[in-house]
């Protein structure tokens, strides 16, 4: 299935398709260790436009733009779910609790692998001569 024929199934806009999935993911797995919710709420930081522009007080001509774009997961829903599970080393699933992480991904699985479409923030900005690091 490919990207033009997501469209007319129902999927959600391109902002939302990727964080939709991994809500879903979010709610069928435990809750994070206090070292993987640390990182992902200083990642989450920076999804705030006023946040970035604030981290790079100083610099000159900052832009922050949102880009639709496609992400890539894995081959297939299986590789996805081993991939999303790998970024909380030590994270074991039973069987069921994966198939249903898979079934959240099969919409998503394109000949050229797992497709999710998300919004991200493309930040440019010019350094000024006075500030340092």
């Amino acid at each position: 299935m490919e990207r033009s024929s997501r469209q007319s199934l129902g999927h959600p806009p391109p902002h939302l398709e990727e964080s939709r999935a991994l809500s879903l993911f979010a709610k069928l797995l435990d809750a994070p260790d206090a070292h993987t919710a640390a990182a992902q709420t200083a990642m989450g930081s920076l999804s705030d436009p006023a946040r970035v522009r604030e981290a790079l007080e100083g610099c000159e001509e900052v832009r922050v733009t949102s880009v639709a774009t496609e992400t890539v997961w894995g081959r297939d829903a299986a590789d996805a779910v081993g991939f999303i599970l790998s970024r909380t080393p030590g994270r074991m699933v039973d069987t069921v609790t994966r198939k249903v992480l898979e079934a959240t991904l099969h919409p998503y699985e394109t000949n050229h692998g797992v497709r999710l479409r998300a919004a991200v923030w493309l930040v440019t900005a010019e350094w000024s001569p006075g500030v340092r690091p």
